[in-house]
């Protein structure tokens, strides 16, 4: 993230240089573009999924909200990492946090 040619090659599009909430508006509307690359290095294409594995789906689901939290509809509502805005900064300190979540995840284990 902190290398502008490599996560430009690795992120095409993402906003890394925005704000909080021009870089994470919702509805997947940039986050795929920082998502999408990142489930596909990691977990792989959903072409030929691997019978174990997580599904696609159910992870971006986890990642939007790790990043804009979970609703008081839910059981248990919780704020999401964007919520507050802020710099570009934090838009950057926010796509490691999501790089770090999936890398640390048990999608990475192989039994």
């Amino acid at each position: 993230i902190n290398d502008v040619g490599l996560r430009t090659s690795l992120f095409p599009g993402f906003p890394f240089d925005q704000p909080v909430a021009t870089a994470f508006p919702g509805a997947g509307v940039t986050e795929d573009l920082l998502f999408d690359p990142l489930l596909n290095r990691v977990i792989g294409s959903a072409i030929a999924p691997i019978a174990t594995q997580p599904d696609i789906a159910t992870v971006k689901t986890e990642l939007d909200g790790l990043v804009h939290g979970v609703p008081s509809s839910t059981t248990t509502p919780r704020p999401g990492l964007a919520d507050g805005g802020g710099d570009a900064s934090r838009t950057q300190t926010i796509a490691k946090s999501v790089c770090a979540a999936v890398l640390g995840s048990g999608v990475t284990l192989l039994q």
